[in-house]
């Protein structure tokens, strides 16, 4: 049980990492002007993070494809996201 229990933790530690590489592919993409291949990485990174349960990275996730969709102009998409983002954050205060 305690093995598995471990297996567990280090498969969710692998994938918060391989998240977390995403979302920084997706920040340079972003910086260098590629916003469509940004959003590319962010929405792996969710679903990676979404996957592992962790609220912060998906909040974080969330946060930064409604900045990268405000650069696009796409304003409906920036305001679901940002919206999103505000909601588990706000989420993430009231269970501590």
């Amino acid at each position: 049980m305690k093995l598995l229990k471990v297996s567990k933790n280090a498969r969710s530690a692998r994938l918060s990492v391989l998240s977390s590489l995403h979302h920084n592919m997706g920040y340079l993409y972003d910086e260098t002007g590629n916003l469509r291949e940004a959003i590319i990485e962010y929405f792996k990174s969710w679903k990676i993070a979404e996957e592992i349960n962790d609220k912060n990275l998906v909040a974080f996730n969330y946060m930064t494809l409604g900045g990268t969709y405000l650069k696009m102009n796409s304003l409906d998409s920036a305001i679901i996201y940002e919206q999103k983002a505000l909601d588990y954050f706000n989420q993430s205060l009231n269970t501590k």
